[in-house]
């Protein structure tokens, strides 16, 4: 019996993410070794921008509104449902964390007092991991590990300090803060503490799971940009998109699904990060590269500090990065600031 490779994402109905699903679904051979189920938190239902159609595989399309932590648990429990155990399957292989709001004035997320950003870039996904890990640590003898892969943003390198002002501040719309945080401090403090929470993830889970963020490179057509104004829109689309240091759809979207099989992790190098736009064909070449490019071990690489979180971080060609050296220097308590339990995440439902 073929072993179904099962993957559950959010993000993936627009822009990198279904890009992503997409090239997946075309690279995946026919009929395939491992049918794949890909699970796809939505908005509407059916979804504005379903996957293209496979008869090899299965899609299926659940509700989910990261705005509101009701539905990212019922999202994980319907999710969890569709899991095969046992013969035919041994959890889930990937949870690709790939969607991120930029909002253009401050809201605030009833009940948790924080904004948008904070909660659906980090907080929102860092529960549905919370709620999903009885299925990623399932024993796993001839398969490879499971995976966390999540949608990142070099813009995280932008966040210079952690006390003046601190992220809090920087995230939380009812903090005394003035001037106020502009769109990009906001989204930039969101990317850092998702990578702070990541690293945390990593450590808890580290021999059972692998954790790996990925920065894409800046594509102005993803849809981040959906509340700018028409002019801003039009910019970032055809003016912009053609830049030198923009990335296209099909070059960032190459990169999160070579990931999904790459084994084992990449270790540590911060390398600079180059990205230019590239056509689809290329895009899916570096993919396919992915798939056997030689990749050292951590320990591999004795000129890493052991303070670095042991998280492997790509840039859009499969380099890898080191995080923030913030991350490091916040140590375990930046960790447990932002990575509050379940319960305490709970309390904000009540």
């Amino acid at each position: 019996m073929s072993l179904s490779k099962v993957i559950i994402s959010t993000g993936c109905t627009s822009g990198l993410g279904h890009a992503t699903l997409s090239l997946l679904l075309k690279q995946s051979p026919a009929p395939p070794s491992e049918p794949l189920i890909l699970i796809v938190g939505s908005r509407s239902i059916p979804p504005l921008h379903p996957l293209p159609h496979s008869k090899n595989h299965s899609i299926h399309y659940i509700k989910l509104d990261l705005t509101d932590l009701q539905s990212v648990h019922d999202f994980a429990h319907e999710a969890k449902l569709l899991v095969p155990e046992g013969v035919g399957g041994s959890g889930i292989d990937v949870v690709f964390l790939n969607a991120g709001v930029w909002k253009q004035d401050e809201v605030e997320v009833e009940g948790t007092g924080w904004g948008e950003e904070a909660i659906v870039n980090h907080f929102s996904q860092h529960y549905l991991l919370q709620v999903l890990s009885p299925l990623l640590t399932l024993p796993r003898p001839t398969l490879p590990r499971t995976r966390i892969v999540m949608t990142t943003s070099s813009l995280q390198n932008s966040v210079r300090s952690l006390d003046s002002p601190t992220l809090a501040d920087i995230l939380n719309p009812l903090s005394s803060l003035s001037p106020r945080p502009t769109p990009k401090e906001r989204y930039s403090a969101s990317k850092f503490v998702q990578m702070t929470a990541a690293s945390g993830w990593s450590k808890m889970l580290e021999g059972m799971v692998d954790v790996v963020a990925v920065s894409p490179g800046f594509i102005p057509t993803t849809g981040l940009n959906r509340e700018s104004s028409v002019w801003g829109r039009f910019f970032l689309k055809w003016i912009l998109y053609w830049a030198p240091f923009c990335s296209s759809v099909e070059q960032g979207s190459s990169c999160p699904s070579s990931v999904f099989i790459t084994s084992p992790p990449i270790a540590f190098h911060p390398l600079p990060a180059k990205t230019h736009v590239v056509s689809l064909s290329t895009g899916a070449k570096g993919l396919l590269h992915a798939f056997t490019v030689p990749i050292p071990l951590r320990e591999d690489v004795p000129s890493q500090p052991s303070t670095l979180p042991t998280i492997t971080y790509l840039n859009n060609t499969g380099s890898p990065l080191a995080p923030s050296p913030l991350i490091a220097i916040g140590g375990k308590e930046l960790v447990k600031e932002w990575s509050p339990s379940r319960e305490e995440i709970e309390k904000w439902i009540d």
